[in-house]
């Protein structure tokens, strides 16, 4: 794994951690600046997460397409023409025979692709499901009409937990013997971890704490005393409609609302206290993916 920023770069590009700026009111001005880009949120319900093993595959890829208009005050990220994307992927040969395998041999793994497909009710919902060779050809067609339609010719991608999201797509394409859209991809755990945070902690015990400030520090207060940045306690956070887990359109209505719910509130507490961002450690951009050191060494022992 040497090689993972390069494989990753090369490809859909992860923004490294560095590249997301430490002041918030420069966080902002960069959002403006892409204005006039397409930003597609996106999402992908899968078979694993050892991604480069051939058994796992996308089993959903959905995206969500939307002028955000900067997050400019007083304005809203509204969703553009035509841009919903939402494919239901059927299972490879080897992803059937890895099934099959599992339920002959219970030990084989911690996640078998039976209790996956409980949780994100594969097969449930209705619908054409069609192979992943035709799931990327229909997404190569939405990002091409999405182009088209860009004020700036550009799109941008972001995701939450973008590097393991990516490391599927990458794959698909690498497996179809197609190369990957090289599009900038975002991640809005990088504007959890640095704007976020630091402002719930400069709101600690500060004397102008209100409701909303109690309930956002108390939804992602974890009990290690850490707060989280999980998208279910981020929807409690921001009192927002949870619209069903493990579906991957429903995830990226929530991740982009959730975005939306950060940037109003960090721009309420820093107009009403002072928060210390230039401290905060560089976000770790891959931490999510399941290639890092700690987890792949942890998965190469079962």
């Amino acid at each position: 794994m040497d090689n993972w920023n390069t494989y990753l770069n090369e490809t859909m590009g992860v923004k490294h951690g560095s590249f997301y700026p430490k002041e918030f009111s420069e966080f902002l001005a960069l959002l403006e600046s892409h204005k006039d880009d397409i930003w597609i949120v996106f999402d992908t319900e899968t078979t694993g997460l050892m991604y480069k093993e051939d058994y796992v595959q996308p089993t959903q890829i959905a995206c969500l397409a939307f002028d955000t208009k900067g997050f400019v005050e007083g304005t809203t990220p509204e969703l553009v023409t035509d841009g919903v994307f939402d494919c239901k992927v059927k299972l490879s040969q080897q992803a059937i025979d890895r099934k099959r395998a599992e339920k002959e041999n219970p030990q084989l793994s911690d996640y078998p692709i039976e209790k996956i497909f409980s949780i994100t009710r594969y097969g449930e919902n209705k619908g054409k499901y069609i192979t992943p060779e035709e799931a990327i050809q229909k997404f190569e067609e939405y990002i091409a009409r999405l182009e088209s339609v860009s004020r700036s010719g550009k799109l941008l991608f972001i995701a939450q937990n973008s590097p393991f999201d990516v490391g599927i797509l990458n794959v698909c394409y690498e497996r179809i013997g197609k190369q990957p859209p090289s599009i900038e991809t975002w991640d809005t755990k990088a504007a959890i971890h640095y704007y976020l945070h630091p402002a719930i902690k400069a709101m600690k015990n500060n004397p102008e704490s209100n409701e909303e400030d109690v309930r956002v520090a108390t939804s992602l207060l974890m009990k290690n005393g850490g707060l989280s940045s999980s998208l279910g306690e981020l929807i409690k956070a921001f009192d927002l409609k949870n619209k069903g887990w493990h579906n991957a359109l429903a995830d990226v209505q929530m991740t982009m609302e959730m975005l939306q719910g950060i940037i109003s509130y960090v721009k309420k507490v820093v107009n009403r206290t002072k928060v210390d961002f230039a401290s905060t450690k560089e976000f770790n951009a891959t931490a999510g993916d399941p290639y890092t050191s700690r987890r792949f060494s942890s998965n190469k022992k079962k």
